[in-house]
């Protein structure tokens, strides 16, 4: 494998009292550093850094999720027990399988879906993957958006 054939680099970011804030790894240091700098909130935290080098990918992996295990860095998921946990839902966010019941709820015209309702997929991210708004708000967002308006069938109940 081409990223096992390199030295790969383990890291560890401190902040000023020396608790240890992140401990990762990489093939190159200072692009991982720009890439940490950039979408971390924790990064103005960091006041120094320390680096280890080792011979191949695995074996830092390794070493990583040991160090992280036993150091508890504050901003390291990967390896613990909060790694593996799914995001909590937002406001207005549901899972595929309650949004089942929302939609037969929404289809028998017992509830009205005035703002949007978020169905979230089922990975530890929970991304948002479908979005449910009323048939009005829908007619309105294409007529804004130059598209012709398309009748919305509704049912009584």
């Amino acid at each position: 494998m081409w990223l096992d054939d390199h030295p790969t680099a383990l890291y560890r970011l401190y902040d000023e009292g020396d608790g240890l804030l992140y401990i990762g790894i990489t093939a190159d240091v200072e692009q991982r550093m720009n890439a940490r700098r950039s979408d971390k909130p924790w990064w103005t935290d960091v006041s120094r850094r320390e680096v280890e080098w080792h011979a191949t990918r695995t074996i830092a992996l390794n070493e990583e999720l040991q160090a992280i295990r036993s150091e508890a860095p504050r901003h390291n998921l990967a390896g613990t027990s909060e790694g593996y946990k799914r995001r909590e839902l937002k406001d207005r966010e549901v899972t595929s399988a309650e949004a089942k019941g929302l939609l037969a709820v929404l289809d028998r015209g017992i509830f009205d879906c005035e703002q949007p309702i978020f169905i979230v997929d089922e990975t530890k991210a929970r991304r948002r993957s479908v979005v449910l708004v009323a048939p009005d708000f829908y007619q309105r967002a294409l007529v804004a958006l130059g598209e012709t308006a398309v009748p919305v069938e509704t049912k009584s109940a």
